[in-house]
């Protein structure tokens, strides 16, 4: 595993390292946050929308699953820009793809991984948080409340908790779109990522983890092997984690505690917040921003279940939740905040 490790840090540093550090430099100097091509389809979120998830009766619709239709490859790079017609939507080239013909998703990235046995394999993961925009067009579409997890049976709704929305760190008005969604629970996120052909980011070569086990293994964790760069780096922009749980920390590169304010920000808004290593470049916000769900839980039955979130939010320090590593977990799948969203996985 080190020679490995060494391989990717020595190939890949000396290839891209020298030249992202200083567009780093110039750009952490100047304050500067850079933000991607803007949504071009209306906000539909807005402040939130009506009824508590959990707490209204579900709505009749088309279903939630459709398989995994729609992914024949990885989509655009990051700095394509452009557009993609999709449907009635129209997705933004550079973060999204078009689903089954019918929804902007975030764009899939395919990131390399070892399996517990030896041996590689790959796994795909979203470029960025399910943004407002997406989640909102989803629900458009009236997914079904029916089809979900037996754990899931008490969840009677996928539209964003109102108490939760109307928390003042929560985005509202115009220019939400591109904003991650939160406010969701652990159900909500978990049927988005199947409605859209995905699920939510779990075990390595499919399925869930258990909380207690694996959360912090890049051959287990498909979410912490895109994070750490195969467990390579304490952030997702570096630092050694054989020196220290936190080495490696800068503040600013990712929207962690006071940079946008105590706020979310856009996805992909702060520019060095992803991966030096071209196999693992292109996901971004992995750290700060939003907390996300994961599909790693102590256990299968029901609303009260421990489960699994990663990666710090707006309001965390580097105290271990900005990590990669980041150990924390909450007792409850129906625990929706305003500080914690998820993003999806493919295997």
């Amino acid at each position: 595993m080190d020679g490995l490790r060494g391989d990717l840090c020595g190939v890949q540093a000396a290839m891209r390292v020298c030249g992202q550090v200083l567009a780093a430099v110039l750009i952490t100097g100047l304050g500067i946050h850079c933000a991607l091509p803007a949504y071009s389809v209306d906000d539909s979120m807005g402040a939130g929308a009506s009824a508590g998830s959990g707490a209204k009766g579900g709505s009749a619709g088309s279903g939630a699953s459709a398989g995994k239709a729609g992914y024949g490859g990885d989509g655009g790079n990051a700095g394509d820009g452009g557009t993609i017609a999709c449907g009635s939507y129209t997705c933004n080239a550079t973060l999204e793809q078009c689903w089954n013909g019918q929804l902007c998703v975030a764009r899939l990235v395919t990131v390399p991984a070892l399996l517990p046995g030896g041996g590689t394999t790959t796994h795909q993961i979203d470029a960025t948080e399910v943004t407002r925009e997406q989640y909102a067009a989803w629900l458009a579409a009236t997914p079904s409340t029916t089809g979900q997890p037996a754990y899931c049976a008490w969840n009677s709704s996928y539209v964003p908790a109102t108490a939760c929305t109307t928390d003042p760190s929560v985005c509202s008005g115009s220019g939400c779109a591109a904003h991650p969604q939160v406010c969701v629970d652990w159900c909500d996120a978990f049927m988005y990522c199947a409605g859209v052909g995905k699920r939510l980011c779990g075990k390595v070569g499919g399925g869930s983890n258990n909380v207690k086990a694996g959360g912090n293994d890049p051959k287990l964790s498909q979410w912490f092997n895109a994070c750490s760069s195969g467990g390579v780096f304490n952030f997702p922009y570096g630092g050694d984690p054989t020196s220290s749980a936190t080495h490696g920390y800068g503040q600013g590169k990712c929207n962690g505690v006071n940079p946008n304010g105590g706020a979310t920000a856009p996805v992909a808004s702060y520019a060095y917040c992803h991966s030096p290593l071209t196999e693992y470049d292109g996901v971004y916000d992995l750290s700060g921003n939003v907390s996300e769900w994961e599909d790693s839980c102590e256990q299968s039955t029901g609303e009260k279940d421990w489960c699994r979130w990663r990666g710090g939010w707006f309001g965390s320090l580097v105290n271990g939740d900005m990590t990669c590593a980041s150990p924390t977990f909450i007792p409850s799948r129906s625990k929706a905040e305003p500080s914690r969203g998820f993003r999806c996985c493919h295997d």
